[in-house]
């Protein structure tokens, strides 16, 4: 900044001082003086430029004194440079040595090199093999497409194929389904039809056991006659009533054994009687039970026991008598009940693979041709 001002100054000066028109009425000497004047503090200010240049690429007291605090003395600088020698001078022999030694071994490596190169191929003969190469593994790719297309058609050809057989097969099953059910549902009509025969038959048990009571009663006002008479009669009561009951006990006999009969026939249908067994094994096992039970009853009926006594035995005969009915009642009810529920679990399942043909049908490619010639 102090430079340009002065420059600009001594340029105004030096136009003032060069000037004729503004000297006219000042002397020579005078003239002359401030000429010399400008002249000396031109060269002054010239001078005073170079010096701060100079002072510019000088280093300033704090450089020189942060780098004499950072410079090597002497001993040490002695040191490395020795250290430095010695190291060039093994550098030196071990070079010599390497080279003296390794010498031959560069003599065979480049003999090695040599024969290598000559034995080498021809540039010419390997662009051939490599043309040759990729001409082969187009026609491989070629080939490899064409086999991957035939693959393919031949896998759609098999899927087709199943879809067909297990449509088939579907309706096939299906069509064994429906017999089996139409089979099932007469089965289970005559089930119904032998309960309700089994119930008028217990219902006429318990009215012969109505009328054993009336008999009872009957004797009861006829105690005053004479005990043989009366023993006599109610003896001949006993056979008539216990006769009857055997009937009866033989026909719900006979209505289990034709129920037997009849899901022994849906067993042959291919059915699930496995629990239709275990009821009619149930039944037949308290149908026995109720026979010896009568029995035993009638045994003691003709040990000719005193009227009180009796009347406690008849009375804990209809008891046990209402019992088995009502555990028969119970059970043939609870058995039917599982029946029932087995026909809805396939019927279920009938409807299962329907729906899951309709899917199919909409999922896989028509096959109603094949179909049609296979069926």
């Amino acid at each position: 900044m102090l430079g340009k001002s002065l420059d600009r100054s001594l340029s105004q000066d030096e136009d003032i001082v060069s000037g004729n028109n503004d000297w006219q009425n000042i002397q020579e000497i005078v003239r002359l003086s401030l000429k010399q004047l400008s002249n000396t503090i031109q060269a002054q200010e010239k001078a005073i430029q170079g010096l701060e240049k100079q002072l510019l690429l000088k280093a300033s007291r704090t450089e020189v004194q942060s780098l004499l605090s950072h410079k090597v003395e002497t001993e040490e600088f002695h040191s490395e440079v020795n250290n430095l020698r010695a190291l060039m001078q093994n550098i030196r022999t071990d070079t010599s040595d390497l080279i003296c030694a390794n010498r031959d071994d560069f003599a065979n490596d480049y003999r090695k090199i040599v024969s290598e190169l000559e034995n080498k191929a021809n540039k010419v003969d390997v662009k051939n093999s490599l043309g040759d190469l990729e001409y082969q593994k187009n026609l491989n790719t070629i080939e490899l497409k064409e086999i991957r297309k035939d693959f393919d058609v031949k896998m759609q050809v098999v899927k087709n194929q199943i879809a067909i057989d297990i449509d088939y097969t579907r309706e096939m099953c299906m069509i064994e389904i429906d017999k089996l059910i139409e089979n099932n549902k007469l089965t289970l009509g005559k089930i119904a039809k032998n309960k309700s025969l089994a119930d008028e038959s217990s219902s006429d048990l318990f009215s012969k056991l109505k009328s054993l009571e009336d008999t009872i009663d009957i004797n009861n006002q006829l105690q005053i006659k004479s005990e043989e008479e009366l023993n006599k009669k109610f003896n001949n009561n006993i056979s008539i009533v216990q006769n009857s009951i055997l009937e009866e006990i033989n026909a719900i006999t006979e209505n289990f054994t034709q129920l037997y009969r009849d899901f022994e026939q849906v067993k042959a249908t291919k059915a699930d009687n496995s629990q239709v067994m275990s009821l009619i094994q149930m039944k037949s096992d308290e149908i026995n039970y109720l026979r010896e039970e009568l029995n035993y009853q009638s045994q003691q009926l003709k040990a000719r026991l005193p009227y009180s006594e009796f009347d406690k035995e008849l009375k804990l005969f209809k008891d046990a008598m209402e019992l088995v009915k009502r555990e028969l009642s119970v059970k043939y009810d609870r058995k039917i009940l599982e029946i029932h529920e087995i026909m809805d679990f396939k019927t279920a399942k009938d409807d299962y693979p329907s729906s899951m043909r309709q899917e199919a049908h909409t999922d896989r490619p028509s096959t109603e041709p094949s179909l049609y010639k296979r069926n």
